[in-house]
């Protein structure tokens, strides 16, 4: 203690007592001249929780990405259009092919095939069959008449019940075997009487079918008999129709 305590009195020197000696080292820090109201209010800020880590996305119920459409299939290569048949010239009303009954091949490549098929289309218009004579021929017991089949019988009693019976000669029937053997000069007015009785039938005069009939007339009338006669019967041995 210096000789200048000693004139101090003890009470200032318990006020006056040194202060210790951390605190004064010099610890440069700002908060010194820092009131301590201010101090207070200068909480130190909270550290922040550490921030959590997203969650990845839950794959549950996502909706569903649209699907990238898929490339387009190529397309299929388009089929080739099988090239337009060629309009059949007036004549042959059957276009022939290799697949055909010789029949059909024969209307299409021959005109007398074209005669006779005309003729099949509206023969009862000039021929009379089954004849007269057939259809005058005693029927047996039990038999009655087939509706539609002029000269022709079923057996409803008795022990042929179902059995049939043709009066009709069919050697004289209109059916393409007994045409085709036919001279085309008689298919020919066999025809035009075909025409004229349908045409005579008719009640409009003045409807489409008069007018493909007035066609065929004239088409019939100018036919060279002997000159279809004769290709004819070529076609029709080439086709194995005639021997």
């Amino acid at each position: 203690m210096s000789d200048s305590d000693d004139d101090v009195p003890l009470g200032q020197m318990v006020k006056k007592s040194p202060k210790p000696a951390a605190e004064s080292m010099d610890f440069e820090s700002d908060d010194d001249d820092i009131p301590l109201g201010q101090m207070k209010k200068k909480a130190p800020a909270k550290k922040k929780a550490p921030a959590k880590k997203k969650a990845p996305a839950k794959s549950a119920k996502k909706s569903p990405a649209k699907k990238s459409k898929p490339a387009a299939k190529k397309a299929a290569p388009a089929k080739k259009k099988p090239a337009a048949k060629p309009k059949a010239k007036a004549g042959p009303a059957v276009k022939a092919t290799s697949a055909s009954p010789a029949s059909s091949q024969f209307y299409a490549k021959a005109e007398k095939g074209r005669m006779i098929q005309a003729i099949l289309c509206r023969w009862w218009y000039g021929i009379s069959w089954p004849s007269e004579e057939a259809l005058s021929r005693p029927v047996p017991k039990g038999y009655e008449s087939l509706d539609g089949f002029s000269g022709v019988y079923v057996s409803t009693a008795g022990g042929e019940v179902g059995k049939i019976l043709d009066n009709r000669n069919h050697e004289e029937c209109p059916c393409f075997n007994n045409l085709i053997a036919t001279h085309a000069g008689e298919l020919k007015t066999t025809l035009m009487k075909c025409i004229e009785g349908q045409m005579e039938k008719l009640d409009d005069k003045n409807c489409d079918t008069m007018k493909d009939l007035e066609k065929m007339k004239k088409w019939c009338n100018g036919v060279n008999a002997d000159k279809v006669e004769k290709e004819g019967t070529k076609v029709a041995k080439g086709l194995g129709l005639l021997d």
